[in-house]
């Protein structure tokens, strides 16, 4: 069995804000076939079920991660829990940061430091930056606007939203907007999230 594990601090934000990112990254892996557990949110189910599974005849054989946020910071308890899943044989995958892949011990003693390292932090910190600025609505302005003075104004890529959210608005898949406009479906994805409330 294939597993994506997602966790956060800040059930405001809802899991759905973290998941696109993941599933994208386990269809680059080939993987069609996955359960998704979390911590953090109501459903689905947590990590103490999803490490049941290293015991079952459906046994767990790769687990996707975001990052490994939930570990920040105690690289003891990395260690411990993780370990579980690394000597019960399971592959560990991550999306951001630099080691994408943990299969030996060398490189499971490497993600310890990973967790514990300044660089990664900066990487995760970016995605959370994003996040704090998903719930207030400030910061840096969506993609298609720009600064003029004291005026928020419509920059050189806003005939780009405008093609992009008008297929959105018409239920055009992702991919095929991606395809069609020549750009990756984490581009038209960021633009679908930060102009939705803005489009009718």
């Amino acid at each position: 069995m294939r597993a994506i594990y997602l966790w956060t601090d800040k059930a405001s934000t809802p899991l759905s804000f973290f998941l696109p990112l993941v599933e994208e990254k386990a269809r680059t892996l080939g993987w069609s076939n996955y359960t998704v557990f979390s911590d953090g949110w109501d459903e689905p189910e947590d990590w103490n079920m999803m490490v049941e599974y290293l015991g079952s005849t459906n046994r767990l054989t790769d687990v996707l991660f975001l990052n490994y946020a939930r570990w920040h910071g105690q690289p003891a308890t990395a260690k411990e829990e993780l370990g579980v899943l690394h000597k019960g044989g399971v592959v560990l995958h991550s999306v951001q940061g630099f080691l994408n892949e943990v299969r030996n011990t060398t490189e499971f003693n490497r993600l310890i430091d990973v967790v514990s390292s300044w660089d990664y932090f900066q990487e995760v910190m970016s995605l959370k930056t994003r996040e704090g600025m998903r719930h207030k609505r400030g910061g840096r302005l969506p993609f298609g606007l720009k600064r003029e003075g004291d005026k928020v104004v419509q920059d050189e890529n806003y005939p780009l939203v405008e093609r992009v959210m008008g297929m959105h608005l018409r239920e055009v898949p992702v991919p095929e907007i991606a395809k069609t406009m020549d750009l990756k479906q984490t581009k038209v994805r960021s633009i679908i999230r930060a102009w939705k409330d803005r489009f009718n």
